[in-house]
């Protein structure tokens, strides 16, 4: 029986190490489809790394990794497989990964496609000559009539400015929150701020929840699955977006996307109670 136990505690000991091994093998280059297919087959013939969800968020870590790094060919056969995995697991669920998979693939096919319309740009050195003119020009309106420059300002921020769809409505995103979405049932606001304070400074994070009559008072109870993060920094936002699909908590993968409102909750104009006039 010591024998047994011994052989068993060094086959535990080897798997976990193995495991560390791809672990830096993807850590170092996450972009390349030979080191995740390696990865996920041994995974899933040798050592089920957390059963079926722990594999489900290998093969999507795999999956993001490569697409990310521009990689069509590899995302198509990780794509593929992902996909057939899924298949034995969950049929409605498998219908979902294949959307997603779809999706991705084909904005960075339509990606690559712009890329040789770059090279007939103008030169690096007569762009930047033709952008310093066009400064010096607006440099010169400046001196003439302030007033109109920052109008002329307050305009260029408009025409970048970001929306949401809310149904078939369009409507301005707030410029420093974000939605988070499919979120785990448990996690609550200090959960999600763990998560997001990597992307910038926080402002506040909120766990949208049910409101119930509890004593004759509606309050908080089960999360909906949703969050606000408000940051300090509008640049914040964009890093927050890049966790869209590609991190989770308690192994489950959330989204992220812009939100139209803000994470802090607006503070009632009204005065008085239900008796005010």
């Amino acid at each position: 029986d010591d024998g047994d136990g011994e052989e068993g505690g060094r086959g535990i000991q080897g798997r976990c190490e193995a495991e560390r091994c791809f672990e830096k093998l993807v850590k170092a280059d996450g972009t390349s489809a030979d080191n995740w297919e390696a990865y996920l087959g041994w995974a899933t013939n040798k050592y089920k790394v957390g059963g079926f969800i722990g594999i489900s968020t290998l093969y999507r870590r795999a999956f993001n990794g490569v697409v990310g790094g521009n990689d069509l060919d590899g995302g198509k056969r990780l794509g593929k497989k992902w996909v057939k995995f899924e298949e034995c697991r969950d049929l409605l669920g498998s219908m979902r990964v294949s959307s997603l998979v779809d999706g991705k693939l084909a904005k960075l096919q339509e990606e690559r496609a712009v890329e040789p319309e770059v090279a007939s740009l103008e030169p690096a050195l007569v762009l930047k000559r033709k952008r310093e003119d066009e400064d010096k020009g607006r440099d010169d309106e400046d001196e003439e009539g302030g007033e109109g420059a920052k109008k002329r300002g307050k305009k260029d921020v408009k025409e970048v400015k970001k929306f949401v769809m809310v149904g078939d409505l369009k409507w301005p995103a707030h410029p420093t929150t974000v939605h988070v979405i499919d979120l785990h049932p448990d996690a609550d606001d200090s959960d999600v701020a763990e998560i997001f304070k990597k992307c910038g400074d926080l402002i506040h994070v909120r766990v949208l929840r049910e409101r119930e009559f509890v004593n004759g008072k509606k309050v908080p109870t089960k999360s909906k699955g949703r969050a606000l993060v408000q940051f300090l920094r509008e640049e914040a936002v964009e890093e927050a977006l890049k966790l869209d699909d590609a991190a989770s908590f308690k192994d489950k993968v959330f989204r992220v996307e812009r939100s139209r409102v803000a994470a802090v909750e607006p503070v009632s104009g009204k005065k008085g109670g239900k008796g005010s006039k």
